[in-house]
């Protein structure tokens, strides 16, 4: 919604300006009216072609360890484009509790995974500060959209290959406490459409075990109505919510498996509120 006012307002002030400048007189209405109009269509058009212009210079990121300074270059232009999306599709993205978000050192980002579209509006909600986020290897393949995840500084694993995610979780582990990177994944391990958790996997809590970092909860909500709405001027209201904030004093007594159902606990008791308010 601020983006979209603030094209709004610059294509009005860009209008009188070029009425002053011109000393244009008798402006139609109609003027006025469809000036905001283009300003959206026009500044859709540029961040289109700045989009390209990410996907071609991302180009030369193939390696998975390629992860340098111009990691914030594509994080600033993907969180431009995830803004767009929502400005496209009608979307309002609301944002609740993100003061418990500690203010300083890293943290790692755990959030229900329901859709393609969640690491998009993570990577909005808590920008700029910068995070990783670990993905399938199949992202990887992706043409032009792997390479730009690469470039973000994604970390990959192959779930199939054990060797792959031990060093998933040495990298993360190196992220969080030598690169000063936070990291962001979903316990679950896959999207899940159900409505329902799925079992949290180790990994995760095996990862703040060896960091000790604090374990930032998210939550979203919304962001599966986005395919089923009736019609594409729908609203369709999503809500990014800080359930809740693990510290290592909490868990550090803890094993993975023990702090991975500790931490579904409070994920299933904060839907289980929901339910009943709704």
């Amino acid at each position: 919604m601020f983006l979209l006012i603030t094209i709004i307002v610059i294509s009005l002030g860009l209008g009188f300006v070029l009425v002053y400048c011109t000393g244009l007189t008798n402006i139609s209405p109609y003027f006025w009216i469809l000036l905001p109009f283009i300003g959206i269509i026009a500044s859709g058009f540029l961040i289109s072609l700045a989009w390209g212009g990410l996907l071609l210079a991302a180009s030369k990121y193939k390696k998975v360890d390629n992860r340098g300074s111009g990691s914030k270059f594509y994080q600033f232009w993907t969180v431009a484009l995830a803004k767009l999306m929502l400005l496209g599709s009608w979307s309002i993205l609301k944002k609740k509790n993100f003061g418990k978000i500690p203010k300083s050192g890293t943290c790692l980002y755990l959030f229900n995974h329901t859709s393609f579209v969640d690491c998009w509006m993570l990577l909005a909600c808590i920008h700029p500060h910068l995070f990783s986020i670990v993905s399938h290897i199949a992202m990887k393949k992706v043409p032009m959209v792997g390479n730009v995840a690469t470039a973000l500084g994604t970390i990959y694993v192959d779930r199939e290959d054990p060797e792959s995610s031990h060093l998933m979780m040495e990298r993360c582990v190196d992220y969080l406490k030598n690169k000063n990177t936070s990291i962001a994944l979903s316990p679950e391990g896959t999207i899940n459409r159900t409505g329902k958790l799925f079992p949290f996997k180790n990994g995760a809590f095996k990862i703040a075990l060896e960091s000790e970092r604090p374990i930032v909860l998210f939550y979203f909500k919304g962001i599966g109505k986005m395919d089923h709405r009736k019609h594409i001027f729908a609203k369709c209201p999503i809500e990014a919510e800080v359930i809740d904030v693990i510290y290592p004093e909490t868990y550090r007594y803890m094993n993975a498996r023990q702090l991975a159902q500790y931490t579904q606990e409070i994920y299933q008791s904060y839907e289980y509120k929901q339910n009943a308010l709704h």
